[in-house]
């Protein structure tokens, strides 16, 4: 089977790429603070 990924416009995959980073670098973040 297709991911659904693969069904989204390409924008809406940046984007929802984009915002996993965003949450993967504040926890990177968060993390380092913490140390």
């Amino acid at each position: 089977r297709w991911s659904s990924l693969t069904l989204l416009p390409n924008e809406l995959e940046c984007s929802i790429l984009t915002s996993l980073l965003k949450e993967f670098d504040n926890l990177t973040s968060l993390t380092i603070l913490k140390t």
